[in-house]
């Protein structure tokens, strides 16, 4: 009989909640079904805002975007926003003009490339942070964070 820390290092071994196929009476992994969901939408979508960038400014359709987003995060978390430091307000806009600048990059990109290419460079962040956190930041990154960059990539 094997415990559950056992079972973390041979995942083979560990139970995975299942779903059943009526077609074919197999069981299906939800986890992985669920992956592979979210990485069907999150590649999708490279391909859908290349559709609307066509037919609409850049600068718009991220309003479009976000704005609506935006106002209904500030509605669910009024409460929080209400109480921000001044500091951590300050903190979040810095952050949100990074954030924002790579939006816009990222949408301006694919009026000159194709959205394989663009998910492909966004995908490469993953690789990409820990080195330029140590090349930029000065910060060594653990030992995890190298082998998830080396496994994504």
């Amino acid at each position: 009989m094997t415990n559950a820390a056992d079972d973390m290092w041979q995942p083979h071994r560990m139970a995975t909640p299942k779903i059943s196929s009526a077609a074919t009476g197999r069981r299906l992994p939800v986890p992985e079904l669920a992956l592979i969901g979210i990485a069907a939408v999150w590649g999708l979508t490279f391909t859908m805002v290349q559709d609307a960038i066509a037919d609409i400014p850049v600068m718009t359709f991220l309003a479009y975007r976000f704005l609506p987003a935006s106002l209904i995060v500030a509605f669910i978390f009024r409460s929080e926003v209400r109480v921000l430091t001044g500091t951590a307000l300050r903190s979040g806009c810095i952050m949100g003009v990074f954030l924002t600048t790579g939006y816009i990059f990222q949408t301006v990109g694919l009026l000159y490339t194709t959205a394989s290419n663009a998910g492909f460079i966004t995908g490469m962040f993953v690789v990409l942070t820990p080195l330029f956190g140590m090349i930029f930041l000065r910060q060594r990154a653990g030992w995890y964070a190298w082998v998830a960059a080396a496994v994504s990539a």
